[in-house]
């Protein structure tokens, strides 16, 4: 390597050598050995070690003056073989990275169905409108619940086996067109702004996608159903700022009247009194945080604030008597933290009706957010 053999030892400069200046195209490391004097023993490098690295290096060996190839996965040679992942590996990447992903969008979605519409007919029952307002209710608590949330809903129509199949997907249609009128009108009662709320889409499957197993025309009211799916998504994403152009600044043009006097106005008038005053005020705030101590507010709490805020539009719209009541109920409900709870603790309360269901509804929904709950 480097035009000298490794077996030869370079030779040690002696009194009768002349000695001369190194070239400049000359290296540095034989500039060094020449003034190493007799301390060059001990700095000598170990020419063995320097052959096992030649050799694995890739440069010809002394013995056999072949090259040696590196190998795999060494520094310098080539990258050692990686196995193919399994299709089981693949399917459990799949399935780990969307469980990343929902949480870190917080995404949480549920589905709710209205089924057995009437034979070749769109129009909703007063169940399906009961059921309609109630998921309206739990959506509002949801977004209220999750600061800077929204709701995306889509709405699919279907209808069952019987009649002709371009029919049916018009059907389908009209049962969905149906239904996201019903959510809209009830969703618009909570005042939710356009950030919380997607336009709701709505679809027909036609008889292309039975609940029940049924063969050609066969009447099924089970699968005379539209489905509604709502996803509570994180905060919308922020509109990327255009770039603006940068102006220079131009000095303003001042107009001073005629009399105006440059001379700067004298001293301000010193208040001895101030620091009195601020410490007085700090007394009054700690006496006052003594006697009012601030409880932390618990998950139960926290809950019963957003369900009733976000069910105030319902409230609102009960008799005097049973506004209270409700509120009550609402806490109650939470409190007993379960679903069966919720509705004896409502139904004690009074109410009863679409309101009953919307702030059961609301309840349930609230219920499915503390930790542990399901969504």
């Amino acid at each position: 390597m480097n035009g000298f053999d490794l077996d030869q030892k370079p030779p040690v400069p002696t009194s009768s050598t002349p000695t001369r200046r190194p070239d400049a195209t000359q290296s540095d490391k034989p500039r060094e050995k020449a003034q190493a004097g007799p301390d060059q023993a001990a700095r000598r490098p170990d020419f063995s070690t320097l052959r096992m690295r030649a050799g694995e290096e890739g440069a010809p060996t002394a013995a056999t003056g072949q090259q040696t190839k590196p190998a795999q996965g060494a520094p310098g040679g080539p990258a050692a073989p990686v196995a193919a992942p399994s299709a089981d590996a693949a399917n459990a990447d799949t399935t780990a990275t969307g469980r990343q992903d929902v949480r870190k969008t917080g995404a949480d979605a549920w589905s709710e169905t209205c089924d057995r519409f009437a034979h070749n007919r769109s129009d909703l029952t007063p169940a399906h409108r009961r059921r309609i307002e109630a998921l309206a209710a739990a959506i509002s608590t949801r977004l209220t619940l999750a600061t800077g949330s929204r709701a995306r809903v889509s709405i699919k129509g279907h209808t069952d086996t019987s009649g002709d199949e371009a029919r049916n997907l018009a059907l389908g249609m009209q049962r969905a067109e149906a239904a996201r009128s019903a959510l809209s009108l009830a969703l618009s009662k909570y005042r939710l702004g356009a950030n919380q709320l997607t336009p709701i889409l709505a679809e027909s499957m036609g008889e292309s996608q039975p609940v029940n197993a049924a063969g050609d025309g066969v009447k099924d009211a089970g699968n005379r159903r539209v489905e509604i799916t709502v996803t509570i998504e994180g905060p919308a994403p922020s509109p990327t700022p255009k770039p603006v152009a940068r102006v220079q600044p131009r000095p303003p043009v001042l107009t001073l009247p005629p009399d105006y006097d440059p001379t700067p106005p004298g001293p301000r008038r010193r208040d001895d009194n101030w620091w009195q005053r601020a410490e007085e005020n700090q007394r009054r705030i700690e006496r006052f945080d003594r006697q009012h101590p601030r409880k932390p507010k618990s998950i139960n709490d926290v809950l019963v604030d957003g369900v009733t805020r976000a069910l105030e539009p319902v409230i609102a719209r009960l008799p005097r008597s049973l506004r209270n009541k409700a509120r009550e109920g609402i806490r109650a409900g939470i409190e007993k933290g379960t679903e069966a709870g919720c509705d004896a603790a409502i139904d004690a309360s009074g109410v009863n009706g679409e309101q009953a269901e919307a702030i059961k509804a609301a309840c349930h929904a609230a219920l499915q957010t503390k930790p542990g709950g399901k969504p």
